[in-house]
């Protein structure tokens, strides 16, 4: 039907390998994806003055790495089935994953991560769900907000949406995040178009040079 979310369940083709890692390819904050500087293994931040040593020599620096997420985007239209891997920084969550099937402006899944089980479980419960909204930790569903037309749009009251949406942003704030409305950041992650970068389903994109940054 118009909208569908196309897909199927997830195993191991949304683990991160070494090499991902050892790269530090993508470190956000918030809803800003930033460069990482591939050859020294450092993520730069925007105005290029600042360097987040995430891995030295192909370890993790786990004072650096602190609140560094995996972030992973999934094409769910059926056209190619790409998925883009990387790295953001700003979500807070100490454990767990969170997924959303809105993501402007092409809407494809994104997915926020301590690990690769929990965030191929929130994907594929985002799938059962016919899209919308989760919270996953520990190998259980925390909370959820189905958004079933398009994965865009509620079939509920906007009552029962807005009550349903408090609890799943409570729980979210419950895994230690921060940030006032998690999914809003989570949805703006893949927007490709608004600095400086960003992340999609065919990978990192410089959007000040409007290219892709080669992973």
């Amino acid at each position: 039907r118009p909208g569908q979310i196309h897909g199927q369940e997830l195993g191991d083709d949304l683990a991160f390998d070494d090499a991902d890692h050892r790269a530090g390819r993508a470190v956000g904050r918030g809803s800003q994806i930033l460069r990482a500087d591939r050859r020294a293994a450092h993520a730069v931040q925007p105005d290029r003055r600042r360097r987040l040593a995430v891995f030295e020599q192909g370890r993790l620096n786990r004072e650096a790495a602190r609140d560094v997420l995996k972030v992973a985007v999934i094409e769910r239209h059926g056209i190619n089935g790409n998925i883009g891997r990387g790295f953001v920084k700003g979500f807070g969550i100490a454990g767990g994953a969170l997924a959303a099937s809105v993501g402007h402006d092409s809407h494809n899944i994104c997915v926020v991560g301590t690990n690769d089980a929990d965030m191929a479980l929130a994907v594929n419960h985002l799938i059962a769900l016919g899209g919308g909204f989760t919270a996953v930790r520990n190998g259980a569903v925390l909370g959820s907000l189905a958004l079933p037309m398009a994965g865009l749009i509620s079939l509920e009251p906007f009552a029962a949406v807005r009550a349903q949406l408090i609890s799943l942003r409570d729980i979210v704030h419950g895994m230690g995040s921060r940030l006032p409305e998690p999914f809003l950041q989570l949805a703006f992650l893949a927007l490709p178009v608004i600095p400086h970068l960003k992340i999609t389903d065919r990978g990192l994109v410089d959007v000040d040079r409007f290219e892709l940054i080669d992973g």
